[in-house]
């Protein structure tokens, strides 16, 4: 599958084009037509409150199969290492993928506004930083 460029045109051709109603934010009836909820392959718990632990993960149904693969290698690499590398990586704390908002700038989309983006462990992995996110987790998963 090829990706869309993250610019609005292509997002809305390749994601379909939000639904809004009477308070801004997409329908139920885009919703349910576009989302799916996956379940995550090893325990998560939310990156604000580590009390909370997630269960299922709302995103688009075209990247469902892709963020299952994604996850499942994080996993595999990570549990080859040890069975505590994953949680000292923080890639168990789960910042979100579904949520309808403009990007910190706010001149566009983010690409979260369609369900396609994932953040994990955003407090060390913040937008425009460094961050810590580990290199092999910045693969690109077919």
């Amino acid at each position: 599958m090829t990706w869309p460029r993250d610019e609005r045109v292509a997002m809305e051709a390749f994601y379909g084009r939000h639904e809004l109603n009477a308070e801004g934010q997409p329908t139920a009836a885009w919703e349910a037509a576009h989302l799916v909820r996956i379940e995550p392959p090893s325990p998560m718990v939310l990156a604000w409150d580590e009390s909370v632990r997630v269960r299922r993960i709302v995103c688009h149904r075209l990247v469902a199969e892709s963020l299952k693969r994604a996850l499942v290698a994080i996993d595999e690499h990570y549990a080859s290492i040890s069975d505590v590398a994953l949680l000292v990586a923080g890639l168990h704390r789960f910042g979100g993928v579904y949520n309808y908002r403009p990007v910190k700038d706010g001149h566009r989309l983010s690409t979260h506004a369609w369900a396609a983006a994932i953040d994990l462990n955003p407090q060390a992995n913040a937008l425009r930083t460094k961050g810590t996110m580990p290199a092999a987790v910045i693969v690109s998963v077919p």
